[in-house]
């Protein structure tokens, strides 16, 4: 919609605008972002003697020389933690250019004999030096990349193999981005990280976790009014053949809350009637050409007084903003109370435009 016309008159407050505008904002820009997993599988030594019990391979060498059942269990480290890091190691700056990470994760493999009850466990260290290329212009360096270790899930074979070893199996699930404060104006939606497809293809995206943004509310934010007004109209001189003062602020900041409107009308035998809302359900706005702005607001109100007591009826409360110097109008209808179009000298009644992402033209890219 246009604005049609400045606020006149020194009679009311001005009001406060909440116009959709260009907002710049300080925040971590993502120049790149992807998503990696490795898979390691080998052979691991039993740590301890053979021949001390008391270690893990010596509690392994006793149950198969007595041939007890062993079972083994790989248990992950945490994510985050201690036990699952990443490492910068190089940095080639480009468009791309290159990073090289070194990830490291301890799992723990439990061994129980299950004919005696033992137990004993041991750390199985694993580590990747991964080099990836992406988007990492001059000049930035180490601190603009942020890695970190999603998941960990492992398994271990329930054999023993020659030399006392174990086969342990571990699966790591990685996150990458290479971020700097920036500056932004921006219209924004959520994005989601590539994949590091200039290496072979990762395993099946069900093996790392998702990245899942909060669901958005449906009731917040509420949207802008299309437009605003501002009235205090007080009749005294009967030239409508009643007294009546008109005190309303609707879509003040251009958003529905805190809105309110009162109306008191005094017939001409000195019978005085009021008209409160009860609710303020709808502001509806639109041009009129040739005449004005208008807006209309409805809902319900209670009416009591000398045109009679009335609770909850529908009401409609028109203003009409009038472009040049013609006065503006309002019109109220609510129960036994018709006001007709009634005039309002400038400046005592005030509805302007309200800028709305829907008055914003764009493309989506």
């Amino acid at each position: 919609m246009k604005k049609f016309k400045s606020i006149k008159g020194a009679q009311i407050p001005p009001l406060t605008p909440n116009d959709l505008m260009p907002e710049c904002i300080r925040t971590q820009k993502v120049y790149d972002w992807i998503t990696d997993v490795n898979q390691y599988t080998n052979k691991t030594p039993i740590p301890g003697d053979p021949d001390d019990p008391a270690t893990c391979a010596g509690l392994v060498a006793a149950a198969l020389a007595a041939g007890d059942d062993l079972t083994f269990e790989c248990t992950p480290p945490e994510v985050p933690g201690p036990d699952a890091t990443c490492d910068v190691l190089e940095v080639t700056n480009g468009m791309p250019g290159m990073i090289r990470v070194l990830w490291t994760v301890f799992v723990t493999v439990t061994v129980t004999n299950e004919t005696t009850g033992e137990t004993c466990e041991f750390d199985v260290p694993v580590q990747f030096d991964d080099v990836y290329m992406v988007c990492i212009p001059e000049p930035f360096d180490e601190d603009n990349v942020f890695c970190r270790i999603t998941a960990v899930r492992c398994s271990v074979t329930n054999a023993v193999f020659l030399g006392n070893q174990v086969q342990v199996s571990v699966t790591v699930c990685k996150d990458i981005q290479i971020e700097e404060e920036v500056k932004l104006e921006v219209l924004a939606k959520f994005c989601q990280p590539r994949p590091n497809d200039i290496l072979p293809e990762p395993p099946a995206p069900e093996e790392c976790p998702g990245f899942e943004f909060p669901p958005q509310c449906n009731f917040f934010p509420r949207p802008n009014c299309d437009c605003q007004a501002e009235a205090f109209i007080n009749n005294t001189d009967g030239s409508t053949g009643f007294n009546y003062v008109l005190d309303a602020l609707i879509c003040d900041n251009c958003t529905l809350s805190q809105s309110t409107w009162s109306y008191t009308q005094t017939a001409p035998g000195g019978g005085v009637t009021t008209v409160t809302p009860r609710t303020i359900a709808n502001v509806a706005c639109n041009a009129i050409e040739g005449l004005g702005l208008r807006m209309v607001v409805t809902g319900t109100a209670d009416v009591s007084g000398a045109a009679g007591d009335f609770t909850n009826v529908n009401y409609t409360l028109s203003f009409i903003e009038t472009t040049g110097a013609a006065d503006d109008l309002f019109n109220l209808i609510a129960g036994p109370i018709t006001t007709g179009d009634v005039t309002v000298p400038d400046g005592q009644l005030i509805v302007q435009d309200c800028l709305t992402f829907d008055d914003i033209p764009f493309d989506t890219p």
